[in-house]
């Protein structure tokens, strides 16, 4: 979605679960508006917890409004979910090697989807119709913009021309600093933190989003006040592209009271 919108409004990780709430991102081409709604993945392994279970609820709260599903897959892990109006694409296509073994994935996939669906969405047997990505790159996202475009229907548009995204200010600059915790922090610490926007301070020029990150114990208050000026440079750098102003950050590290 990041890379569709061109502009940094969901975190970005490596771990997982790193989306919590359903994004919405926002592109107008033409007379076309194209809403993208990001959201927790769908966990189906056994023995999730109960903050998995919600993740997952959201998600397919979401998937249940959407007029056309647009089924991400990594080149590397399968999933098993399929429903009518789906667009597959495999996203990291950069990482195969050979690139040969891509044309063998999408024919994996294919076989997955029953001969009766893959009529109903268009894809054949070789899974031709699979789109090839990189998000990181670009790579094959101008074919899936143009794909998804084909596939709008007529109606109003959900947003004003110039919105592009249905979260505020402060709540994208704390999608951007909690990407930054997930990055610069490891085990479960990131996920036990809680993200409080304080609220913005002007200084010379300079918008600056004051945060506290409200941790479980003392010891995890040093190990996040250790990271702090790193997750604080990272996600200044990221909220001043975002914004299109300088900005800055400054984090507090607090212990949760009891």
């Amino acid at each position: 979605m990041n890379r569709l919108v061109g502009k940094k409004l969901s975190a970005v990780s490596h771990k997982v679960n790193t989306t919590r709430l359903e994004i919405m991102g926002v592109k107008n081409i033409g007379n076309t508006q194209l809403v993208f709604h990001d959201t927790p993945g769908l966990l189906q392994r056994s023995g999730s917890s109960q903050e998995e279970k919600e993740l997952t609820s959201i998600a397919k709260q979401t998937l249940a409004r959407m007029d056309l599903r647009e089924v991400i897959r990594t080149a590397t892990a399968l999933s098993q979910s399929y429903n009518a109006h789906i667009l597959f694409a495999i996203n990291k296509a950069d990482l195969v090697r050979p690139p040969q073994r891509l044309l063998q994935r999408r024919q994996e996939i294919a076989a997955e989807i029953p001969a009766v669906l893959r009529s109903q969405v268009g894809v054949n047997e070789a899974g031709d119709q699979i789109l090839l990505l990189s998000a990181l790159s670009g790579r094959g996202v101008g074919q899936l913009e143009a794909a998804l475009v084909r596939a709008a229907h007529e109606g109003p548009w959900a947003f004003s021309p110039g919105v592009v995204t249905n979260r505020s200010q402060e709540e994208q600059a704390n999608e951007v600093i909690r990407e930054k915790a997930f990055q610069f922090l490891n085990q479960e610490i990131p996920y036990e933190i809680i993200f409080v926007h304080e609220g913005w301070r002007k200084e010379k020029g300079v918008l600056t989003a004051l945060e506290t990150l409200q941790v479980q114990s003392p010891s995890q208050q040093r190990i996040v006040t250790r990271a702090k000026w790193r997750i604080e440079q990272a996600a200044a750098k990221d909220l001043s592209e975002l914004f299109g102003r300088p900005i800055g950050v400054k984090i507090a590290v607090a212990v949760e009271k009891s």
